[in-house]
């Protein structure tokens, strides 16, 4: 069971519709009935309807300043010597509304104030009722057994009374939406200035990309300039170089060309 379907059901609307045709002996069983009931929570609008507000002045008083405590109070606020004696079930459901209260104050209780307020003398009995709340979705929360504490997460709210609690939820929900406000703020500037830092990254990375690709294409550049100089210089190198003439091999190498008959500049005289 959920919160929503705990305090917003079919059981209470029925309950206000059936309410509207009961009086007398009739309005009060009902009334029994709803106190006991594990689907009814909330018991604000029971007191506003007009059958419930002719109790307040009659012979069933009390049983409406009962109504009372289970829609404002705590387990502390009833007395038995006053109000009609409770049934095991409703005596714990006001049990659990009044760990709602505590809930609300406080998101750590200990087991000894529990014990207090709750008027359960151990552990165990303890334990058990905390489960049934959270069961009921009226709490969420988990036991640290260690420390003997109750470490709340949410609870639901109770019913609220009179123009002064209405006042005080206003200016709560108002300081809520202020901070909201202001967070929402904060966030969308972050968000502004990451943007921008973004943007400024992804142009230095274009711009180093294209310095990157300017400088890939002026080395390539170079490469074939380099190429085509050392080409152009070895064809110069292949007309300038000439071939030796044919005498120069008699002058080179005179006694060679003797030796194999050949004859020579000068000629030797002859002796008479």
């Amino acid at each position: 069971m959920t919160a929503e379907t705990a305090f917003n059901n079919p059981h209470l609307e029925r309950f206000r519709i059936m309410s509207k045709s009961h009086k007398g002996e009739a309005l009060v069983a009902m009334i029994k009935q709803a106190l006991t009931s594990p689907q009814i929570f909330v018991y604000g609008e029971i007191l506003s309807l007009p059958n419930i507000v002719d109790l307040k002045s009659g012979n069933h008083a009390s049983l409406y300043q009962l109504l009372n405590v289970f829609a404002y109070g705590r387990l502390s606020d009833y007395d038995s010597s006053k109000h009609p004696q409770l049934e095991p079930a409703a005596y714990r459901k006001l049990q659990c509304l009044t760990l709602v209260s505590l809930a609300n104050e406080t998101k750590s209780i200990s087991y000894d104030q529990l014990f207090t307020e709750l008027k359960i003398s151990n552990v165990r009995e303890l334990e058990d009722l905390i489960i049934d709340a959270i069961y009921y979705g009226l709490i969420k929360g988990k036991m640290d057994q260690k420390n003997r504490i109750l470490l709340v997460q949410s609870a639901v709210s109770r019913d609220i009374k009179g123009e002064e609690e209405m006042t005080n939820m206003v200016d709560v929900l108002t300081k809520w939406s202020e901070n909201c406000q202001s967070v929402l703020g904060s966030v969308e500037s972050q968000v502004e200035l990451t943007k921008t830092h973004l943007e400024d990254l992804y142009n230095h990375r274009v711009k180093i990309e294209s310095e990157v690709i300017s400088t890939r294409h002026a080395l390539a550049q170079d490469e074939q300039n380099k190429h085509a100089r050392a080409a152009e210089t070895g064809v110069a190198d292949s007309h300038t170089t000439t071939k030796p003439k044919g005498g120069g091999g008699e002058k080179k190498y005179p006694k060679i060309k003797a030796a194999f008959g050949g004859s020579s500049s000068k000629t030797p005289s002859k002796s008479k």
